[in-house]
């Protein structure tokens, strides 16, 4: 139930309704060889033209819900406002 604001790419798939996407960073947790793309699915207020790639900031709610993409329930931001933005300066998630 948490409100989260944050920017970060989308991943679109032609499997997934028009209003869902996933959209997460690239993350490093150790090293560069361990880099990743890490997301959440997002239900967009919406649809949207977003392509694989975009930039967006997203407002959402954290809900803990059944998406397709989890084959059960996980957890699935539902968006209240989506802009599409420029990436930030620093586009790799680390933990360090």
């Amino acid at each position: 139930g948490k409100i989260v604001k944050f920017k970060g790419i989308v991943a679109t798939d032609k499997r997934l309704s028009p209003q869902d996407i996933v959209v997460g960073r690239h993350v490093m947790t150790c090293c560069a060889d361990d880099i990743q793309y890490c997301g959440l699915a997002c239900v967009l207020p919406d649809v949207m033209e977003l392509q694989t790639r975009d930039w967006i900031s997203v407002t959402a709610k954290l809900e803990f819900q059944k998406h397709r993409i989890y084959k059960g329930k996980g957890p699935v931001l539902v968006a209240q406002r989506v802009i599409v933005c420029e990436p930030p300066a620093e586009q790799l998630a680390t933990f360090y």
